[in-house]
């Protein structure tokens, strides 16, 4: 069994009998978000759901996140770059 970053949830509170297994993130919808990303799994468990990190999804973000900062870092560095109109600066 692998250990990582886990939630738990349902199984009890207020919820009637299987409320938890019909909709398992009602009242966490963060992690719904996270689910529908990708960069999160759930298995249930009994009356709970454990959700766990997805190494892919991770994986997915982590790449994107590595091209938008090289798109940004790469516009900055050309405007700093670019010369600059001297009327521009007197004003």
């Amino acid at each position: 069994m692998s250990r990582g970053l886990g939630v738990v949830v349902g199984g009890q509170g207020g919820d009637q009998e299987g409320e938890a297994d019909r909709h398992p993130i009602r009242g966490v919808p963060h992690l719904r978000v996270l689910k529908d990303g990708g960069l999160v799994v759930s298995k249930p468990e009994g009356t709970r759901r454990i959700y766990r990190l997805n190494p892919e999804g991770v994986t997915a973000l982590h790449a994107y996140l590595d091209r938008v900062w090289a798109e940004a870092l790469t516009a900055f560095g050309k405007a700093q770059a670019a010369p600059t109109d001297p009327e521009q600066e007197g004003r």
